[in-house]
């Protein structure tokens, strides 16, 4: 009996049956990124693409697209969260749900990424596995750049500060694509500097 390395076994039990998928150019927002680093984060995207697939992240994205909040209680909900107080109980949802644990038990078997969260297609978190820094997503790059309209692309953040986690990062976006279709976002963030 053939044993096969773990990370096949997590992919296996969480997509469902995706269809090959096709190579996929990546959009750097910041196109002056070094060739070498481009190359690694082209890796990454890939990677993270097939996590925009897994049945239990378009599950959550498809069951908030189904039932949205409205615009106003996003922006109250998202107003709070940006003063530092997130509603607890949402917050709590929001980081157990099983999305989140899908994508925690993803980021496990990838060392040198924090956090990752999914948005539905008004760019409105259904899950995460720490705190993404607000409720809405809709006017953010990592956002807009993966969800492209509703066409769907492979995006990767310029670097920052992440100040939440003090350390400097990128984000690496890609669609959440259920039947072919792009229904919202993921976005995975990759640590550039140790603490």
């Amino acid at each position: 009996m053939r044993c096969l390395p773990p990370l096949v076994v997590l992919l296996a039990c969480l997509v469902a049956a995706p269809p090959p998928l096709a190579a996929q150019e990546v959009v750097f927002e910041n196109p002056r990124q070094p060739g070498r680093m481009k190359k690694q984060l082209r890796g990454y995207a890939e990677t993270i693409k097939v996590w925009g697939l897994v049945q239990r992240v378009v599950s959550q994205v498809q069951s908030q697209n189904e039932a949205p909040p409205s615009r106003q209680e996003i922006d109250t909900i998202d107003s709070a969260w940006r003063r530092g107080e997130p509603p607890a109980d949402l917050v709590q949802q929001l980081v157990t749900n099983d999305c989140a644990q899908a994508l925690q038990a993803l980021l496990s078997t990838q060392p040198g990424f924090s956090k990752a969260f999914a948005m539905d297609r008004q760019g409105t978190v259904v899950c995460m596995t720490l705190d993404a820094g607000g409720y809405s997503m809709a006017d953010e790059s990592l956002f807009t750049g993966a969800f492209d309209g509703g066409q769907g692309a492979l995006f990767v953040t310029r670097p920052h500060r992440d100040p939440m986690l003090e350390i400097d990062v990128l984000e690496i976006s890609v669609p959440v694509v259920d039947q072919g279709e792009p229904i919202g976002v993921l976005s995975v963030v990759r640590i550039l500097a140790p603490p």
